[in-house]
This record gives structure tokens, sequence and C-alpha cells, in this order.
């Protein structure tokens, strides 16, 4: 899996380009504030549909310009598919192989893209919202049959959230009670099951990057107990427990909506006694478990964009970790304000001033 060509228009300061890239190493040199990292936004946004720095898709479309277009060509298993994104101020479109599809879950089976940011490392000490959906856009990526799940769950609590806000009587209630305890137990049985799955290397990843392995564990939490194993009217019965509580806020009080996953070191929260270099290692760490989940059920390894990592890094560490990507056979996207003391003879290097894209010759 590889991403071959990367075609720009009107995106963010990026002067309009056509980009042949390396299926190995990419290095995206040049000085802050050049666009490096909207180039490899860029990539993200075409794969994804979303941004890792904003949600206000609009922000993307360069000043001044009515949309933007990206065209990206890919390799999976050998053969080459072609993806093109169209934003203006009121649409979206995506369009494979020349034919308009309304999703990108068609895509994430054929290309798999993950991203470390510096801020990727503030992902444990960031809101229970924001780690939820990390790890539930995680699932969904690899299980399609989940993403649908959470939507099916996602409209009946809107319906029961309107029903509680009104005041509804029981009697209206019972039926969203019924789909909230039915689709509630599937998403915490598909949740656990894939973290202890997912653990089983992410542990084994920290401890090729530290020596903390051993006293690191993750769960997800909140009021239902994951480790349950909830049938459906044990949870309506929870419902029925809580009724007082939903009266009184008028929304529902419990379940996977409001859980999180949350990491431990030694048993205690990981952001109240990890330093910042732990936490990174961390991340990082996750992020290659999430590779190795992929690659264990696709014999395929994702596309990786490290942007400005190496200011997060030392040289010793950078150097495992571009090691290990490369025994993955993942592609990888390096962004770097300045050269990198490696040899990186056998990459391909590009270099971002005032936000035009040119191949560095060697």
């Amino acid at each position: 899996m590889s991403i071959e060509i990367l075609e720009i228009q009107n995106f963010r300061n990026l002067q309009d380009s056509r980009l042949e890239f390396s299926p190995q190493l990419n290095l995206v040199l040049g000085e802050n504030a050049q666009g490096k990292t909207n180039l490899v936004e860029a990539i993200y946004f075409a794969a994804t549909g979303k941004s890792f720095r904003t949600q206000d898709l609009n922000s993307l479309i360069k000043a001044d310009e009515a949309n933007l277009n990206l065209a990206l060509s890919f390799l999976h298993r050998e053969l080459q598919s072609d993806l093109k994104l169209c934003l203006s101020q009121e649409s979206k479109e995506l369009f494979l192989q020349e034919k308009k599809i309304r999703s990108w879950q068609k895509v994430h089976t054929l290309l798999r893209v993950l991203v470390f940011t510096p801020d990727s490392t503030l992902l444990f000490r960031s809101t229970p919202s924001v780690k939820r959906r990390y790890f539930d856009q995680a699932m969904s990526f690899q299980f399609p049959q989940y993403a649908k799940l959470l939507g099916r769950y996602q409209r009946a609590l809107r319906q029961r959230n309107l029903l509680l806000e009104e005041q509804a009587p029981e009697s209206l209630l019972a039926p969203f009670d019924q789909q909230w305890a039915e689709l509630s137990a599937e998403i915490l049985k598909m949740r656990r099951d894939f973290l202890e799955t997912l653990l089983v290397d992410w542990k084994s990843r920290l401890g090729e990057l530290g020596d903390f392995a051993q006293n690191f564990s993750a769960s997800w939490q909140g009021k239902l107990n994951y480790q349950q194993g909830w049938q459906v009217e044990e949870l309506k019965q929870q419902l029925k427990d809580s009724a007082f509580l939903e009266r009184r806020y008028r929304r529902t009080v419990l379940g996977p909506h409001l859980d999180s996953v949350q990491a431990f070191l030694e048993g205690k929260a990981l952001r109240e006694v990890a330093s910042q270099g732990q936490q990174r290692m961390v991340v990082i760490a996750l992020k290659l478990a999430q590779a190795d989940f992929f690659r264990s059920h696709n014999d395929l390894a994702p596309v990786f964009l490290l942007d400005d990592i190496g200011s997060e890094l030392d040289k010793q560490h950078l150097e495992n970790l571009l090691f290990t990507l490369k025994q993955l056979g993942a592609q990888t996207f390096l962004t770097t304000t300045h050269a990198l003391p490696m040899d990186f003879s056998e990459a391909q290097s590009f270099r971002v001033s005032q936000g035009l894209v040119q191949v560095q010759t060697r």
C-alpha cells in the first residue's frame, strides 16, 4: 500500500502542484510556516475526508478561492486506484475511479493512513470525548460494521434524548430503551475485544521504545463495566436505575457515548504520573500497534505521516522508529525543519518554501 501521486489545487498556502512519491521514505524539508504540515494534511484529508488540525474544513480552501481539489493515485496490492476530492463552501464530493461515492468507507478498505504530530502526545491528557473519538475512528476504519453500529446508536440516542427533554411518558421511551440496550451491548463488546487485542501489540511496541511496558495498561472506562459482558436486559435495568437522574438532567446519563479509554502506568492514570517523554512513547507505540493490527488483518502496512517528529524524538528513538516502519513495509512521510543526523540517501526529498513544493536533488 502506497501513495504514488498527489495533485493539489487551492489547498491552504500550497501552490498548485503534482507530486510523485517514493513507496518507502519521503522527507519533507523546510522552515517553519512554509507549508510542510499543509502537505501531509492534504494527503490525510484526501485519504480520510478529515483534517487532523481543524474541524472547519472550509478553512482548508486557499484564501480568495471558491474550492479546492485533491487527486490521489495509490497502490493497493499492486492495483492502482484514483481518488479525487472536491471541496467548496457548499459541498464535499468524492470520486473513486471517476465514480462519485458517498462514503470514505470504501476508500478505507483500500488505503489506511496514520498520522503523528506533536499534538498527538496530548492524547491521554485530552478530554474523554477526544479519546473516545480517536478509538472509535480507529475501529471504524478497520470494521465498517462498527461505524454503522455507532451511527445507529447515535440516532437512537438523539431520539431518546429528545423524548427526555420533552419529559415524555415511559411508554414512548420504551422502544428507544430497547434500542439503546441492544446497541450498547454490541458496542461495549466490540470495544472491549478490540482494545484487548490491540493491547498485546501496544505493550510489545512500547517495550521496544521504552523500559516501562510491563507497568502499562489501558482499558475502557465508564459507568458500565466493560468486563462484565452485559446482556440486554441487564442494560435496560441500568437505565431504570438511572431514571431519576435522566428526568432531572433530561438526557441519557450513561452509555458508550460517555465512555473513554484510560491509560495507566503502575495502576495510576498516565496523564498524572508519566513524563512527557513517556506519554510520547505510549502514543507512538499505539500507532505502531494499530499498524500491526491492520497488517494482521489485511497483510498490508498503512501509510505513516510523521509531522515534525524530529522535534519530539532524539536521534536513537527516531532511528528505531524509522527502522521499525521500514520492517513493516510502511510508506512514510516525515516533515522536518532541519537536516537529521542520519543517512537518508534512499529517501525521496522535497523542500517546501512559501507553499512551493519542489523535489530536492541530491
